[in-house]
This record gives structure tokens, sequence and C-alpha cells, in this order.
């Protein structure tokens, strides 16, 4: 028998039913919402790169294990994908957004490595635009203006470059010294001389170089021209080899009566100087045959007092066809004591170690006398022209003291270093080369 206490009251039993079917409606609706924050908050901390909202490290797909140190779901509790079943978000949907939210940047790099990154554009060698952007721009020549700088795009749409015409030829730029610019007419020359020479052309080159230094205009470039001109005539004046149709040297065969010193006198040149450039040690010994070059002289001298310098030459003295052959450095005479105008080599005027007076002091050198100043060589002038006829006891000679050498320091007299007194008395003829001195 069923008491009435114990009797269910109507809609009880359902009420139940619908109590346990909403707890767990509940606890399913929880499960799903705690996965779904679970799962934003693993995207959210998930580890970006620095300023790009990427992540770094490896390229492998997402997965419950790519997560693992991110605090997501372990392994066996059904994985990222699983925890979003029943949510809104999707991997797919979330990897979609985020790849679309990416901005472009280099391509992902291995973990623990990094980018080489190189300059866009050479660095310039111009220190003081070195601060500037893109590297600076390249050192100004004196007298130019830098160039106007147009800032490029920083992202251009790639295109073929127009084509421009080609520029019209430009005049090539003037020729310069150490000294300064080159006369347009004396640079021309040079360049003549270059193409001459380098064709084999010698004598024409060393014409066209002589023509250049004879120009009103050759200023600056006198030294270079010497300089060039003296190189040749190495060979051509002072080597054995004769140059086809150089006016100035020849070959003679040695005939039955030749002696040295009557061809020397033939040639208006010194027997010294024919034997010097035939590399005979003895002059006197010459044989019947023998092939000798000859140097058609006299030689000339021509002392520039204001630059210390001697220049040898070749030809008429007094014409501008005279051919350059070399300079010597000389010391002159004290508070300008050196006087200007026209000598000549005095007949019996060449001396080897001479004997010398001091006419100042009276004291006495004899021959050979190491302490004597004039050296081992005396080349004696005379004077041939009104300022310099009455003039006697002047000459060019070498000097214990080297260091006088390019000063005024001698009672008048012109003083080369030992070496070149030698060569140059070898080479002066008397009564045939002059000597003109100007300031």
């Amino acid at each position: 028998m069923v008491l009435a206490s114990q009797m269910a009251r109507p809609g009880t039993t359902r009420s139940n039913m619908y109590a346990r079917g909403g707890a767990r409606r509940n606890r399913l609706i929880a499960i799903v919402v705690g996965a779904a924050v679970l799962a934003l908050a693993a995207w959210w901390f998930w580890p970006r790169s620095s300023g790009a909202g990427d992540r770094t490290g490896s390229a492998a797909p997402e997965s419950g294990a790519g997560l693992a140190g991110a605090g997501g779901p372990q392994p066996g509790t059904g994985g990222l994908n699983a925890g979003l079943a029943g949510g809104s978000l999707s991997l797919d949907n979330r990897q979609a957004r985020r790849d679309a939210e990416r901005p472009i940047e280099s391509p992902l790099l291995p973990a623990g490595e990094s980018a080489n990154f190189e300059p866009i554009e050479s660095p310039s060698t111009d220190v003081a635009s070195s601060a500037g952007n893109g590297g600076g721009a390249a050192p100004l020549t004196m007298g130019e203006s830098p160039a106007k700088q147009v800032p490029e795009p920083k992202s251009a749409p790639a295109q073929e470059p127009a084509r421009e015409p080609a520029p019209s030829p430009q005049p090539a730029p003037p020729i310069r010294s150490s000294f300064g610019e080159i006369n347009a007419e004396v640079a021309a020359l040079l360049e003549r001389a270059d193409r001459e020479i380098n064709a084999g052309r010698f004598v024409e080159g060393r014409a066209t170089l002589n023509a250049a230094l004879q120009h009103p205009r050759v200023d600056v470039a006198a030294e270079q021209v010497r300089t060039r001109l003296a190189e040749l005539n190495a060979t051509m004046v002072f080597g054995k080899t004769v140059v086809k149709g150089d006016p100035f040297a020849a070959t003679h065969v040695i005939k039955t009566g030749d002696r040295l010193v009557f061809l020397a006198r033939e040639h208006a040149v010194d027997h010294r100087f024919l034997a010097r450039i035939n590399g005979m040690a003895n002059p006197d010994q010459i044989r019947l045959g023998q092939s000798l070059k000859v140097i058609n002289g006299p030689f000339h001298v021509e002392i520039d007092k204001s630059d210390f310098r001697l220049d040898v030459y070749l030809g008429d003295a007094q014409s501008s066809s005279r051919t350059y052959v070399r300079s010597f450095f000389v010391g002159l005479g004290e508070l300008g004591s050196t006087p200007t105008g026209l000598f000549r080599v005095k007949s019996n005027g060449k001396l080897e170690n001479p004997a010398w007076t001091n006419p100042r002091t009276g004291e006495h050198f004899k021959s050979g006398d190491p302490n004597n100043p004039i050296g081992k060589y005396w080349i004696g002038l005379e004077g041939v022209d009104e300022r310099t006829r009455l003039l006697d006891g002047y000459g060019l000679h070498g000097t214990i003291e080297p260091k006088s050498i390019g000063r005024e320091m001698s009672m008048g007299c012109v003083r080369l270093y030992d070496d070149d007194i030698a060569l140059l008395y070898a080479m002066l003829a008397p009564e045939k080369s002059t000597v003109l001195i100007r300031d």
C-alpha cells in the first residue's frame, strides 16, 4: 500500500528529467567555451617575430605538437583541432585571417640564423659624403658643381629603362702637368710625338718634341719635354745605335790613315766623346774595317741662370731648328757675378787636373791636388760678343763642394757635379762649341 506522501506529485518526474538534461547541457557548453578560451589564448600568446607580427622558428605546419610550449593541449587530449570542433573559430579561418593581416616581409629564416644584408650601392670613396644616405657621391673635381640628386621612389614598377640617344663626341680634356694646364698646341705636339715614337719613327718623334720645346707657350710643359728628349738621346746620341735618317749620327768605317783624333775634328766633336759612345777603352786602338758611330757636331751650351740649368744642343746654336740633347744642374757666382753673354770654348782651353791659384788669397793648388776647388776638369771660355769680349778667366769646371750646385757660391765661374763635367768635357770642341749665358 502506497502512502500518500510517497506518491509522486504531478510533473515532478518530468521536472527532474529536465533538470538533469540542463546540467549536462551546461557542462557541454562550459567545455566548449573553455576550449575556445584556451584556443584563443594560445593564438594570442603565440610567439611573433619583432615588428612583423609573424612567428619565428621552424616552418612546420601548426599542430598540437607544434604548440606544446605555447600552452596548447598536451598530446592525448585530442589536439587543438578537436578542442575547436564545436567553436566558431577554426584553424583554417584563423590562418587565413593571419595570412591576410601579415605584412610583406623577407623570407623566414631557420631558427638561430640571421640574414646577411649587402649594400645596394658600392661604398663611396668620398669620406666627406659618406655620412649621407646612400653611401655618398663621387668626389668632385675643382671647379665643378655637385650634380643635383633626385630621390628614387621606394618601390617602382619594373620597366625597361628608356633608351637615350648616344651623346655627341666631346673634345678631350686638356693635358695637365704637375705645374698646371698645358697649352693646346703644345699638347697636340706631344700626342703627335707619342704616335711617331710608338711607330718606331724616332727621328720624326724627336723633331716634334723639339718643336714643342721651342714653342713660345711651352711654359709648364718644358721640363716634361726635356725629359722625354733626353730619354731618346740616351740612345740616339750617347748609345752605339745609329738610327736611320738621323742627321746628327752616322756610321764610319775605318780605313787606312784614319785616326780617332782626325775623325773627331772632322765632325767637330772631341775624340774622347767618340771613344765613349763606341765603348772604346783606348781611343788609339782602332783597326781597318771597324765600324764606328760618329756624331755630327759641334755641341753648344745655353745656361739659364734663373733655373741653375745648363742645356746642351746640336745644330746651329742661334737657330730655332737646333736639337736639344740633355741638361745639367749648375752652381753660379755669388751675388750674381756670373756674366751673361756669348762665349766659346778657348783653343787649348780644356785641361785635366789643372793647377790653380786663388786670386783673392793667393793660395796655390798643384795639379791633382784633391783639395783644389776647381776639381778635375776645366773648360776655359773666351768672350765673343760686345758684353763678353774683354772678359777673361771664366770657365766651366767641377767642384769639391757638391752642395754649391744650385746655389750662387763661386767667384763667377759655372760649377758642375764631377760626373757631369767629365761628360761635358768630352762633348765640347775647342773653337767650335759656344756657351750662351742668360739671366
